[in-house]
C-alpha cells in the first residue's frame, strides 16, 4: 500500500474476527514499533509486552469491567493480540516525553497494521484501569521501574471500513508568514 493510502485507510477497529494474527505480520508490526522516534534515542526506556494469552486478555477485560462498573464492556473489542507499551519512570514519575514516545510507538504500529491489512485500535483507558491491579501488572512481566501507558489492539478486522477522505479542515491551522 502507498503511504498516503495507508494514512487515510487507518482507523480504530472495534470488531475483530476470531482469526489469529500471523507471526510474520506481528513481526512487521513490532519492527514498526522499533522504528518509532524515541526521545534522545533512549530505547531502553520503552518496553513492549505482546499479549496473546486468552486468559490474560480475559483478565484485562474483567478488570476493566469491574473498574468501569460496566459488566458488558469489551475494552479490547475482541482483539486476539494486545501490545502494551510501558515506559520507565524517571525520578518517581512518568515524563511527558515518555508519554510522547509511547504514542509514537503505537502510531507506528497502527500504521503498519493498516498497511498489512490488519485492524488495530489505540487503547488508553483500559491501560489506566490496569494500574490499580497488581495481579495484572505482575502478569505483564515488566522490568523494574516500568509502567504501562498505552496499548494497541491488533487482529483481523471483522468488517472492512472505507478509507477517509483527505482533508485539511479537521484541525484548526494557523499560518504565520
Amino acid at each position: 500500500m502507498e503511504f498516503r493510502d495507508t494514512l487515510f485507510a487507518r482507523h480504530s477497529c472495534r470488531a475483530y474476527a476470531d482469526t489469529p494474527v500471523e507471526e510474520r505480520q506481528l513481526g512487521m508490526v513490532l519492527e514498526a514499533a522499533n522504528a518509532a522516534p524515541i526521545g534522545k534515542k533512549k530505547y531502553e526506556n520503552v518496553q513492549l509486552t505482546v499479549i496473546r494469552d486468552k486468559a490474560v486478555l480475559d483478565a484485562i477485560t474483567q478488570n476493566a469491567r469491574q473498574r468501569l462498573g460496566d459488566p458488558e464492556a469489551d475494552p479490547l473489542y475482541g482483539a486476539p493480540v494486545v501490545i502494551v507499551v510501558s515506559v520507565r519512570e524517571m525520578e518517581g514519575q512518568i515524563t511527558p516525553v515518555s508519554i510522547a514516545n509511547a504514542a509514537c510507538v503505537v502510531e507506528n504500529m497502527h500504521l503498519a497494521a493498516t498497511d498489512l491489512g490488519l485492524g488495530s485500535c489505540y487503547l488508553w483507558g483500559v491501560v489506566q484501569t490496569m494500574l490499580d491491579s497488581f495481579d495484572l501488572l505482575y502478569k505483564l512481566d515488566l522490568q523494574e521501574g516500568f509502567w504501562p501507558v498505552s496499548a494497541l489492539a491488533l487482529g483481523v478486522e471483522r468488517e472492512a471500513q472505507p478509507a477517509k477522505t483527505p482533508t485539511v479542515k479537521k484541525l484548526h491551522t494557523n499560518f504565520i508568514g
